[in-house]
């Protein structure tokens, strides 16, 4: 009877360190830590998010979502829109291309990230609106967030842009 439970005991000690070494194996270069996935499913969650903060004109949690770059981008815009107040902040930004294009019958169509490839702290996300081809979008990484270095509203110049 002795050795049978010894047996047993080791059996469930081995079978529960199978099943922790299996739990780190899966999680391998991935952050798992917030339930949500990989790191490419957290980039895909966060760009997705941004879209329909956006399209929502919920400034706030856009704004949040930008790096200063892309915040500052943002500034550049409204200084060369001609119907958004110069003194507008980034929420503010937000708000009034919703609503201009709300107001021109313009229905958004959030773009959804379909795939990710991250390079350390930068990452590039495959987007694509409305079945359009996917177009590449660059992440970066602060601290432990992801973020948009390009709000995607490049000042407009009167020439041919760079499409960046």
């Amino acid at each position: 009877m002795t050795i049978a439970r010894r047996f047993v005991a080791r059996l469930i000690v081995a079978v529960a360190g199978i099943a922790v070494a299996l739990s780190f194996a899966t999680g391998c270069g991935s952050d798992d830590s917030a339930g949500l996935g990989n790191e490419e499913d957290q980039i895909k969650q966060m760009f997705n998010d941004w879209q329909d903060d956006f399209a929502a004109g919920n400034g706030n949690a856009t704004c949040a979502k930008l790096t200063r770059s892309g915040q500052q981008e943002l500034a550049k815009y409204r200084d060369v829109s001609g119907y958004i107040d110069r003194d507008a902040s980034c929420e503010e930004i937000v708000s009034a291309i919703v609503a201009q294009t709300q107001e021109a019958g313009v229905k958004q169509q959030p773009a959804r990230a379909l795939s990710v490839r991250v390079d350390g702290d930068t990452a590039v996300a495959q987007v694509s609106d409305a079945g359009r081809p996917a177009v590449p979008v660059k992440l970066v990484k602060q601290g432990d967030e992801w973020k948009l270095p390009s709000a995607g509203f490049g000042p407009v110049t009167g020439g041919k842009g760079s499409g960046e």
